[in-house]
């Protein structure tokens, strides 16, 4: 039997098809077109995202040259208008700027930058904007709320809120709140040095010509230390639990305390021969003992690893060496020479490199983070009297040759003197007392 296909049916079913070809077709091309306008949204976006970026980077850059907190946005950023920087690239990019402090309160132009704890950066592209947000570290310099006098010391606790400074022929002062606030303390004398334990409560300061004097509360009450004499005393030194004490004089020997100056034992060396000592430096736990000299055969270098019961000379001929810095482990050690010219050990002693290229002239201060990944040197005068040399140098990689880098705290050369130099535990905070008479104490903000 013959099946007959009618050709109606077969039309119909051809249209069916056809129908269903176009619609799937169709739906191909709304797919298509759909993607399209996606992907160009998203690129716009990408764009705008790009844009505020590119403007952060500006900022965060500019920022980062500005070497004083006290300076105004607006002294950094020009066009800075209603609290907002507006930097149009072209008719179709921009990007805006506006700028916080830690608790998100927005800042004014005429705000400090020191105050600026985030910034966000708003970018623009046809239309499209998109924003980024940063936490922002401004390091830099700031004067801090000292009276005017000839700082000749300064010490600081690991955390760097309390503060103990000595004026020459005037008071001690100390600060809880990182300097912002003083209080003076003990009497009129010559002060020439000060030192202070971890917590900041044990302090050790010296008059010049007079006694040693010891707090164990933060400076409030001072005991004179007798048993040590009268001395032209060049440093002091507390260990990090304030319970070693230590201190050197010219022409002399080397004063120790291992039981927070109830008991001082003087040492010597060589013989028991007077040495011309300037610096004393201890490791967080007391028992490394560090003190360098300016004899008249050349500076030395004596380390003691038994909390000042021993000494044993590691090098000689360097010159005359005022300053010294110790670790926390007691294994990198710093010591400044008058030509200018920084010594670093990475072993404990045993081994020294000549490392600083920070030119010239009468180095008279050094201070080292506790793992002595940042050191600090200060150039001015110092015994004996030296050339002004006025700045203070900086690096963040244990003093390595190149890692220098110049700072100028008072904006102008400055007298930096033999003790002139604190730094808190992390190598964030430094500390810069100067000798000149109307430029104070300084303190520098930092972000590694």
């Amino acid at each position: 039997m013959k099946i007959k296909r009618k050709k109606g049916s077969v039309l119909v079913f051809t249209l069916i098809i056809v129908l269903t070809i176009l619609v799937i077709s169709l739906g191909a091309v709304t797919i298509s077109t759909t993607e399209l306008r996606s992907s160009s949204s998203t690129d716009k976006a990408t764009m705008a995202f790009q844009i505020a970026d590119t403007g952060m980077e500006s900022i965060l850059e500019k920022i980062k040259s500005s070497n004083y907190l006290d300076d105004t946005i607006l002294e950094v950023f020009s066009d800075c208008v209603d609290g907002k920087i507006l930097e149009i690239i072209d008719a179709n990019k921009q990007y805006e700027i506006e700028f916080f402090k830690y608790d998100d309160s927005p800042l004014e132009c005429n705000d400090r930058v020191g105050d600026i704890g985030k910034a966000k950066s708003s970018g623009s592209y046809l239309s499209v904007e998109r924003a980024v947000s940063s936490s922002v570290c401004v390091s830099g310099w700031e004067k801090i709320g000292a009276n005017d006098g000839n700082w000749d010391g300064i010490a600081t606790s690991n955390d760097g809120k309390k503060l103990a400074a000595v004026i020459r022929g005037g008071q001690i002062y100390t600060s809880i709140d990182g300097g912002e606030i003083w209080t003076d303390r003990e009497s009129d004398r010559n002060w020439d040095v000060i030192a202070s334990s971890g917590n900041g409560n044990t302090l050790l300061a010296a008059d010049q010509g007079g006694m040693l004097y010891l707090s164990i509360d933060s400076g409030i009450n001072w005991d004179a230390q007798s048993d040590c004499g009268n001395h032209i005393w060049t440093s002091v030194a507390v260990s990090d639990d304030g319970t070693h004490l230590g201190a050197v004089y010219r022409p002399g020997n080397i004063w120790i305390s291992n039981d927070s100056g109830n008991n001082w034992n003087e040492e010597t060396v060589e013989g028991g021969v007077a040495q011309g000592w300037l610096g004393i430096a201890f490791s967080a736990d007391g028992e490394k003992v560090v003190a360098v000299n300016d004899n008249v055969s050349g500076g030395e270098i004596y380390i003691s690893s038994d909390g000042g019961d021993s000494w044993s000379r590691k090098n000689s001929g360097l010159g005359s060496l005022p300053a010294v810095a110790v670790s926390d482990d007691g294994n990198k050690i710093a010591v400044g020479r008058y030509g200018g010219q920084v010594y670093r050990s990475i072993d404990g002693g045993d081994n020294w490199l000549a490392v600083s290229n920070s030119g010239s002239g009468n180095l008279s201060s050094v201070a080292m983070s506790s793992d002595g990944t940042k050191v600090v040197v200060a150039k001015g005068t110092v015994p004996p009297a030296g050339a002004l040399e006025g700045y203070v140098y900086i690096s963040n990689e244990g003093g390595d040759i190149g890692t220098w880098k110049m700072h100028d705290p008072a904006e102008d050369a400055r007298d930096w003197s033999h003790d002139s130099l604190a730094i808190s535990e992390d190598g964030k905070q430094i500390f810069a007392a100067t000798y000149d008479v109307t430029d104070g104490i300084w303190k520098y903000h930092g972000c590694k």
